[in-house]
């Protein structure tokens, strides 16, 4: 069975990218439009766009799979999951939000954001109930 868990996007990440990406080609569009000025501003939101739109984590099996686009396929076996836990870290991550989960499993972690977190953390139980929750206070 293969469950798929879009990730959540924040709209404070939203804000924060649009003042970032708005404030930064003012000096571009000021001396008017461009074909260079529109194709420097486009690429950059294409790609964020669909970044945000191919991040997501997927449970087949005995494996949670990790995606973000081409630059992050990571594959961890759910019998290797010690510990989830809430976490609003600005570690760059395949989470589209600031209401992540750390997953620790072996000696390593990787923090995501799936939309159904709650759907998530008990699915993950369901296949390893010695997974530890540790909720943010």
């Amino acid at each position: 069975m293969e469950k798929v868990y879009r990730s959540k996007i924040s709209v404070g990440i939203v804000l924060f990218l649009i003042i970032v990406f708005g404030s930064s080609y003012i000096p571009v569009f000021k001396d008017g439009l461009s074909w260079e000025g529109m194709l420097l501003f486009l690429l950059p939101v294409v790609f964020i766009i669909h970044l945000f739109m191919t991040t997501y984590y997927t449970i087949k099996d005995d494996t949670l799979i990790v995606k973000a686009s081409f630059l992050i396929y990571e594959e961890i076996k759910i019998e290797s999951i010690r510990k989830i836990k809430e976490t609003r870290t600005l570690v760059a991550s395949p989470a589209t939000s600031l209401d992540r989960l750390a997953i620790l499993f072996g000696s390593d972690m990787v923090i995501i954001s799936p939309k159904e977190k709650a759907e998530f953390i008990a699915h993950i139980q369901r296949l390893n109930p010695n997974v530890k929750i540790e909720y943010r206070k």
